[in-house]
C-alpha cells in the first residue's frame, strides 16, 4: 500500500536519486526550495521505507485586485520499477487534494507526452506548447550589455510589481529565494531610470538554467538573455531555457546556438482561461515545477 505524506529535508537524498534516475536537472537545492516554500504540499509516496513517487504543489497568493490563487503541479515522478501500478494517479490526486484543502481552484502544469493522459482524465486541458531549449556549447557575448546590471535590494519593489503584472500572482518569495541561492545571478534592465525587465540564472545538475525572464518588450528580454549567457561563461556546460512555443525570444535563442530539445504542453484546470503565469511580458518560466 502506498503511504503518502509531505517530504522533509531528510528525504532529499531519496528524492534526488529519483530525479537523477529520470535524467532531470534538479540539484539538492531545488528539492530544498520546494520543501522550504511549500512544506505541506510537496509529497512523497512510500512503499514501506522506499520512496517511489513524488509530486509538488507550488501555490501563489493572488495579487491585489485579483482572485487568481494559482496552484502549480511539478516533480511528478514514479520510480521506473513501480510504474503501471497507479501510484502516479494516487499521488497526483493527493496533491490536488492539498490544493482543494487550501481553496485553490486554478491549477497548471507542464506535461510530457507520458503524463498528459493522466491529466486529461482529471479535467486538465491543453493551453499552449512549451519548448525546452538547450545550448550545449554556450558562446558568451561581450560584457557589459548596455542597460543591464545586477539586481540590487532597492530593485525588489519594482521587480515584484513587474512580475505581478506579468504573472498575475505573487511570486515574490520564490523570486527572492532564487536570487539568493548559491551560484545564482539576478539582473535588471533599466532605461531612463525605470526598470523595464529582470532575469535570473541558476545552477543545475546537467545544465545551468535561465529563467524567469520578465520584460516590457522582446528587445529587452533578448538583452537580458544575452547577458545571462555571457555571465554563464562556461562553453562546455550546457544551458537550458523553457519558453512558450512561437515566443519572440526564439530568434535570440537561435542566434545564441540554442535548439529545441524537448516539447511539452502547458495544461490548465482553471476558470476564465487563467493565464497560468504566462503573458506577453513573461519570456521564460521560473521552472517547470515553479510556473
Amino acid at each position: 500500500m502506498l503511504t503518502i505524506k509531505p517530504l522533509t529535508i531528510a528525504d532529499i537524498p531519496a528524492a534526488r536519486r529519483m530525479s537523477d534516475h529520470a535524467g532531470w536537472n534538479q540539484l539538492d537545492v531545488d528539492w530544498d526550495r520546494l520543501i522550504a516554500l511549500w512544506p505541506q504540499t510537496v509529497l512523497g509516496g512510500w512503499l514501506g521505507d522506499k520512496l517511489v513517487a513524488t509530486a509538488s504543489l507550488a501555490h501563489f497568493e493572488p495579487i491585489r485586485g485579483e482572485r487568481l490563487h494559482l496552484g502549480w503541479i511539478g516533480v511528478m515522478l514514479v520510480d521506473v520499477e513501480c510504474r503501471g501500478a497507479g501510484y502516479g494517479g494516487k499521488i497526483f490526486d493527493a496533491v490536488m487534494q492539498c490544493g482543494a484543502d487550501r481553496g485553490i481552484t486554478d491549477y497548471g502544469l507542464d506535461a510530457t507526452d507520458l503524463g498528459r493522459p493522466l491529466y486529461v482524465k482529471r479535467g486538465f486541458t491543453d493551453r499552449f506548447g512549451m519548448n525546452r531549449w538547450v545550448c550545449k556549447t554556450p558562446a558568451a557575448t561581450a560584457l557589459p550589455i548596455e542597460g543591464i546590471r545586477p539586481l540590487a535590494e532597492a530593485d525588489w519593489h519594482a521587480v515584484a510589481a513587474m512580475d505581478h503584472r506579468a504573472s498575475r500572482v505573487n511570486r515574490t518569495l520564490l523570486l527572492k529565494r532564487l536570487a539568493q541561492e548559491p551560484g545564482a545571478h539576478a539582473i535588471v534592465a533599466e532605461a531612463g531610470g525605470k526598470r523595464i525587465g529582470f532575469a535570473m540564472y541558476r545552477a543545475g545538475r546537467i545544465a545551468a538554467y535561465i529563467g524567469p525572464i520578465v520584460a516590457e518588450d522582446p528587445a529587452t528580454a533578448s538583452k537580458l538573455c544575452q547577458s545571462l549567457i555571457a555571465a554563464h561563461n562556461n562553453p562546455v556546460f550546457p544551458l537550458f531555457a523553457d519558453v512558450a512555443a512561437e515566443s519572440p525570444l526564439e530568434s535570440c535563442l537561435h542566434a545564441a546556438g540554442f535548439i529545441v530539445a524537448r516539447k511539452l504542453i502547458r495544461m490548465g484546470k482553471a476558470a476564465d482561461q487563467h493565464p497560468l503565469a504566462y503573458s506577453p511580458m513573461a519570456f521564460t518560466v521560473a521552472g517547470l515545477e515553479l510556473c
